[in-house]
């Protein structure tokens, strides 16, 4: 009991909790795949489950808009190749 005690106060330390798993069927998965209508099914589950309640999700910001971010907006990458100097 000892072990499983300190176990738990070293995972309850964690910054962010693990992951949770469902296992679901086939026919269960389809079913909740139809009704997200193109929803993840992550954030269709989480809304349905939680609803307002939610905490938003983090989304990874790609190196674009760090680098926008960075220089204040300021700069901003070009579609085209730079023209040549005249």
């Amino acid at each position: 009991m000892k072990n499983s005690h300190r176990d738990f106060n070293r995972l309850s330390r964690r910054k962010t909790p693990l992951p949770f798993s469902l296992r679901l069927t086939f026919e269960e998965r389809a079913e909740l795949e139809k009704k997200a209508a193109g929803m993840a099914l992550g954030a269709y589950i989480r809304e349905r489950l939680l609803g307002e309640d939610a905490a938003p999700r983090r989304t990874a910001e790609n190196s674009r808009s760090r680098i926008i971010k960075l220089w204040g907006g300021c700069w901003r990458p070009s579609a085209s190749p730079a023209s040549p100097a005249i």
